[in-house]
C-alpha cells in the first residue's frame, strides 16, 4: 500500500466528516444500483 494510505495523520472533525459523507454517499450509490438491477428483474 501507499504510505498516503498508511501512514498516521491528524485528522479534524471537518476531515472525518467529509471522509464520512463521502463513504456514505459511495454506499447509497452501490446499494441503489442493486436495487434497481433487481427490480428490473
Amino acid at each position: 500500500m501507499p504510505t498516503w494510505v498508511t501512514e498516521a495523520r491528524d485528522e479534524t472533525p471537518e476531515d472525518l466528516a467529509f471522509l464520512s459523507g463521502a463513504a456514505l454517499s459511495a454506499l447509497h450509490f452501490v446499494l441503489m444500483r442493486i436495487a434497481l438491477r433487481t427490480a428490473e428483474t
